[in-house]
């Protein structure tokens, strides 16, 4: 009778027993747990780290399946209380100041009832120069309910269905794919608005339109889902995303309904193709061949390791980091840079960064590319394979500030995954 394993989920204990990190012996703990037993080792995809370490110390044929469908948190109970105020209190300084002092109060106390003024290192002084609190208060707001949260659970073998559905594909379509823009930065330029300037002064007034840019925001957001709705109801027909679009948006948008197509052309079928995990797994405890694929986040603009039902390899540590991780980096970088400037007055000496190997293969790299833009170096690309090929240094001018020294503390299995050992002459 020929006798076969099946571990289940992430992080498990076999491939974390007794024993040496790689190129096992007959007496490390994960061999004499499994001897000659085969090992079929379902796994979320965006977990390639340690599914590396399932395949280096228990042998594991891996079966990668999605990960849970994500949704936007939102605002709820105080959170959303508090944004209604912030908005009251934006209209009545251009509309009616005399209702100032009492919304102010109002805001306050709410943000000390919610215990935000901890999150936010608030104090009564902060009463003094109100409107800059208030841009601290509407960014942090924003920025809870823009993010990811997950939506229960994968069912193996079943893509999202129904407003799950809609949801993980708006979180599948936040970060641009190649040379498409985002969907809701594509949106947004439809409006006639930047999406980056909105999402960076949610506070601002837009006297034009007598509103905020966090309820330009949620509009957005919520042509945003209407498109994507509109998308399922027609079945993910491409032909129908003008049409859609013009109904939507009340004009056609050319940009707009090519992210749609590429909704509908590229995301849609390899969500529909998780269908496989289940089969997949059977195959593999038959005994048959898993096909390969690559693992990350889709979420973070990685549709290609979509669809799941493969047995995942990490990364090729060449190819990092991508070109989308590298805008992503440099966009943290500056984030950081903005607020140490902010607090300190003056660029830091230097910059220390913990990197963990599991983030950068889920990322395609993005603390990595942090990390180089910091240093003002970026990758060279080439064109034909996107691997990195060298590294070149930001002119000064571009730059526009001097180059940092960073000092990296990684894991073991950062260091195993991505540095070559060179052994002394």
């Amino acid at each position: 009778m020929h006798m076969r394993s099946c571990t289940w989920g992430k992080h498990g204990t076999l491939e974390w027993l007794r024993g040496k990190g790689a190129g096992l012996s007959a007496s490390c703990f994960p061999d004499l747990v499994l001897r000659t037993l085969p090992n079929v080792y379902p796994y979320i995809v965006n977990d390639p780290g340690e599914g590396t370490q399932a395949k280096r110390r228990s042998w594991a044929c891996i079966v990668d399946h999605l990960v849970p469908a994500m949704t936007s948190a939102g605002k709820y109970e105080h959170l959303e209380a508090l944004e209604t105020l912030c908005r009251e209190y934006q209209e009545a300084l251009h509309l009616d100041p005399a209702h100032l002092p009492r919304i102010k109060e109002a805001i306050w106390e709410k943000v000390k009832e919610s215990a935000l003024n901890r999150d936010l290192g608030a104090t009564e002084e902060d009463l003094a120069n109100f409107p800059s609190f208030l841009e601290r208060l509407h960014a942090y707001l924003h920025e809870v309910s823009d993010s990811l949260i997950r939506e229960g659970l994968h069912i193996l073998g079943e893509p999202p269905q129904g407003e799950k559905l809609v949801n993980f594909l708006g979180a599948l379509c936040r970060l641009p794919h190649g040379e498409l823009p985002a969907l809701r930065e594509a949106v947004a330029e439809a409006l006639g608005f930047s999406y980056q300037e909105l999402e960076e002064n949610p506070s601002r007034w837009y006297s034009e339109l007598q509103t905020t840019a966090a309820a330009l925001l949620d509009r957005v957001e919520e042509k945003t889902r209407e498109l994507l709705e509109a998308l399922v109801r027609k079945n993910f027909d491409p032909v129908s995303c003008p049409e859609i679009v013009a109904g939507v948006l009340g004009k056609e948008d050319r940009q707009v309904a090519r992210v749609l197509e590429f909704v509908a052309r590229e995301i849609w079928p390899r969500l529909e193709g998780v269908r496989g995990e289940i089969e997949a797994c059977v195959t593999g405890l038959s005994g048959s061949y898993v096909p390969p694929g690559p693992s990350g986040a889709p979420t973070r603009g990685r549709i290609d390791v979509l669809p799941t039902g493969r047995n995942f390899y990490s990364v090729d540590p060449q190819a990092l980091p991508t070109r989308s991780a590298w805008e992503v980096g440099k966009h943290l970088a500056e984030l950081f840079l903005a607020r140490y400037l902010a607090e300190r007055g003056a660029y830091p000496e230097n910059v220390g960064m913990i990197i963990w190997a599991t983030n950068e293969m889920r990322t395609g790299g993005e603390n990595i590319a942090q990390a180089l833009y910091l240093m003002g170096v970026r990758p060279v690309w080439e064109e034909a394979t996107g691997r990195v090929r060298g590294l070149e240094l930001i002119p000064r001018e571009e730059l526009g500030r001097p180059r940092l020294d960073v000092v990296l503390r990684v894991s073991g299995l950062f260091r195993d995954s991505f540095l070559e050992y060179h052994p002394p002459a």
